[in-house]
């Protein structure tokens, strides 16, 4: 499974996106650099992607990049030299045992077969009231309505860009699962807007990429009243002594 996993996103990680795709990455990279401003020491970001991962992380943390593809390492290494890189499955970290003061897992936790044994995992290479930043998609709006019908009338799974593994959730089973570890210091939505299509069949970007850009200031001010409601849930979670 691990290499079938490893293959999928090398070739996913040479692909060009939608530009309303980019505008929700942009969103997000925004977010966690704002919410990573004062953090300091050793950070590990998993799934450091062939993007922006990286670009969160300030000048104080010494930053460390893992994912399964080689191509997404390679080419965040290129973009970001002052960090360090691993290749690796996040399931089977190369890391000690409280070797990190923060770890940020952002889009990545659904696409891992095992959610708990994860983030026991996160919570033994965490030092001792360490910091865990998560992101994960949510099936409460309209993402999850779409994907709900979409997997109702074709009968089989509707994963965002066809990935192996795509288990969304939804905020109080998400508490449950980290409860054991760890203490949720905050929490935001992120994410308002309806899809727009999926894959090949999205809406052409020339005809909404303007529009979407033009309501996003509305779409980032909903990020705390309707948390439980967005596309994506952002936590910030401090790991229980």
């Amino acid at each position: 499974m691990a290499t079938q996993v490893k293959s999928f996103y090398d070739k996913f990680h040479k692909k060009e996106e939608h530009k309303v795709v980019i505008l929700m990455a942009k969103n997000r990279y925004d977010f966690l650099r704002k919410l990573l401003t004062d953090q300091e020491g050793k950070v590990l970001v998993i799934g450091c992607g062939s993007r922006d991962e990286m670009s969160i992380l300030n000048h104080k943390c010494k930053g460390v990049g893992l994912d399964i593809s080689r191509t997404a390492v390679e080419k965040s290494r290129n973009a970001y030299p002052q960090y360090d890189y691993v290749v690796g499955d996040a399931m089977n970290m190369p890391f000690k045992k409280g070797d990190f003061n923060c770890v940020v897992c952002s889009e990545v936790i659904e696409h891992l077969p095992n959610e708990e044994k994860f983030i026991e995992s996160v919570n033994d290479i965490l030092k001792p009231g360490g910091r865990f930043v998560l992101t994960t998609p949510n099936w409460l709006n309209w993402y999850g309505m779409a994907r709900f019908l979409g997997e109702a009338i074709t009968r089989k799974p509707v994963t965002s860009a066809n990935q192996p593994i795509d288990r969304w959730t939804n905020y109080w089973k998400l508490k449950n699962n980290l409860g054991s570890y760890f203490e949720i210091k905050n929490k935001w939505g992120l994410w308002f807007f309806p899809p727009f299509g999926r894959g090949r069949y999205m809406i052409p970007e020339q005809m909404i990429f303007p529009i979407v850009k033009a309501l996003n200031p509305i779409n980032k001010l909903l990020r705390k009243v309707f948390f439980p409601f967005g596309h994506m849930l952002a936590l910030d979670l401090k790991k229980r002594k």
